[in-house]
This record gives structure tokens, sequence and C-alpha cells, in this order.
């Protein structure tokens, strides 16, 4: 049998799901479940429970409200990035370092935890990803922390439809439900609209979180990140590249000198007096990005600048960056805390 995407559906056997429609007052639900296409129509009562799902699902009221940019007094952080579909991984860095317990609930107390994006693409567990960081928001604010799901490069291409590097997996799930793969996430599913609300960019106590990084042509506008976040809400996400093009501002903050494809601070040429100025342009005192894929978490002159794309891309290991009363450590696939080199 040959999907619709021209992929031979018999060469892989796949769960996937679910994909939750909004629709007539109610919720249309597509699971795939050994390679069988299902689909039910739900007016209250959505079903928690799900074949590729290794924890409960509770869809909530309110799916999509906008929250700020800065958080101060927050007494201890957490940051992640570029999962790239490696749920395994992901579950283990969290598991070992404590920001879940064995039962995959929170265990993070009032911190806050950061996913500076990239958790489409590559891996072939990106959907299992994208609910589980969902629950999570909620285990977290019912205990009094935060899970912050920043928007990276990868999640706009798959919102424009650039499905270059999705695993062909979902090529299988686009063959299956006859759909686009940035179909599945449009603003009628839940998961679509959960995603439009989030931002590119926050601020909690004196550190920045970015997926790339701020050029110098950005951070000229002077835009503050609320700002930044509503352009990217309003009038890039599901816009037309070919508008953007047209609009110089839209397109610095869209294509490579924007805050989500920006490798500048990887550069050689990029100076401690070129770290001062984005700080100083930002009011921070440190920029913690993701993006350019790194062995390990590494810093740049005394910290202002933080590298944590760790490669968990590969689906082998990773690590996780950790901030409390002023001090920044790194922790590894087993739970083991060391410091930040440079």
């Amino acid at each position: 049998m040959i999907g619709v995407m021209g992929v031979s559906q018999s060469r892989l056997v796949i769960d996937d799901g679910p994909y939750i429609f909004m629709e007539d007052g109610g919720y249309r639900v597509k699971t795939i479940e050994q390679n069988k296409l299902k689909t039910k129509h739900y007016r209250t009562d959505i079903p928690t429970s799900y074949s590729n799902l290794s924890f409960p699902l509770h869809l909530r009221d309110s799916l999509a409200s906008v929250a700020p940019a800065v958080y101060r007094g927050v007494s201890k952080i957490a940051a992640i990035s570029d999962i790239h579909g490696q749920y395994d991984v992901m579950i283990k860095l969290f598991r070992e370092n404590g920001i879940i317990d064995d039962n995959l609930q929170w265990n993070f107390g009032d911190g806050h935890l950061v996913i500076t994006g990239d958790i489409f693409d590559r891996g072939d567990q990106v959907t299992e990803i994208l609910w589980y960081v969902y629950e999570l928001e909620e285990q977290a604010r019912q205990a009094g922390g935060r899970v912050h799901f920043l928007l990276g490069n990868h999640e706009l291409m798959i919102l424009e439809g650039d499905t270059r590097y999705i695993h062909k997996k979902y090529r299988y799930t686009m063959a299956l439900t006859n759909m686009l793969y940035q179909e599945l996430f449009s603003p009628s599913s839940v998961l679509g609209q959960w995603m439009r609300s989030k931002p590119i960019s926050i601020k909690i106590n004196d550190i920045v979180f970015v997926h790339g990084g701020f050029s110098n042509r950005v951070l000229d506008y002077g835009l503050g990140l609320d700002s930044l976040n509503q352009v990217f809400r309003q009038e890039l996400i599901d816009s037309p590249l070919d508008s953007i093009k047209q609009d110089s501002t839209l397109s610095d903050l869209y294509f490579e000198e924007g805050p989500l494809w920006f490798r500048g601070y990887a550069a050689e040429s990029f100076a401690e007096e070129d770290a001062d100025a984005a700080l100083q342009a930002l009011g921070c005192g440190h920029v913690v990005v993701g993006h350019t894929s790194m062995e390990s978490i590494i810093s740049l002159y005394d910290q202002k600048i933080i590298f944590i794309d760790s490669s968990i891309k590969f689906g082998k290991k990773g690590e996780i960056l950790f901030w409390e009363a002023g001090v920044f450590k790194k922790g590894d696939i087993f739970g083991a805390k060391s410091t930040i080199s440079e």
C-alpha cells in the first residue's frame, strides 16, 4: 500500500498521536495504532490513555493563554534545549536530575524549567514530547513552579510546512491521516493553538533565554521581550514567507539575523565587548541559548553567554543547565552535577 505522500506503509509499524482538533463545539481525535488510523469525535471527556504515551493526558479548558516574558524572584531554574524528538533521553535527564520523579510527575517544586526550542524534527517521538511538556506545564503550575516552552527555528519550520528534517515516521503519519504535517498542528488543533501561544524569549531574574541569540541588527530595533514575542505571534507565525521578505524589519527578525537562527555567539570573531553590549541592550547578566550544537554545555566570558544545546538530537546523552543562588551548574545523563567550562 502506498500512502498519499508516496511512502510505503508496509515498512514501518507506528503508533502516533493523539492529534486533537476543536470541531463543532467538541473534539475530533486522530490516533494511529499499529499503522491503523482511528478517528473519533467527543463532545467532552476525551480519553486520558493512549498507546504511545507513557503518562495520562489531561486536556485543559484554557489552551493558549499568553504568559508574560519577565519573571523575578525565582529561586531555582533548569534549562534544556534541542530535544529533537528524543523523548527517552529527555525523560532520563529530567528524572536523574530531579526535575521529575519515577512516576514522571513534577518534582522541581517552585522552580522554573525552560525548554529553549527545537522539540521538533530528527527524532521519532516528537508528539510524545509535546504532550508530555503540555502535561508537565500544568503539574508545575499547581506546585508553584513553571514550565516555559520557547519556540525554536524548527517549530517555525514545521508551522510553515518545511518538513526537510522530520523523521520518516511522520511521513507515514501524513500518509495515514491524509494530511500535511503542518495541518496536524493547525490553529484548530490543541497542540497548534498551544504552540502559537508560546514566546520566543523570556527573562528570569537576570537571565535571558532564547533559541539562537540576538544579533546587533535585531538589538538595534530596541524591542522589549514582550514586544518581540508579540511580533512573532501576530506578524510572523503563519505569515507567507513572501510577505515577510518584503518587510525589512520582519525579515531581520525571521531569518538568519533573527533570534531563532542567529549563530553569531559561536563565531570566533565574537568578543567579550560584543557580549557586554548584548547584555546591556537586553538589561541582563546572562544569555542562555540553544541552536548551536556542542558536546557539552559551555559558556563564554565568565558565563555571560551559555550554550545549552548538548547534542541530545543524537539520542545517546545530553545535559541540563541549573541555576540556583547565583551559581550555574550542569547535570549529565546520570544526574552528576559539575561546573560549566569555557
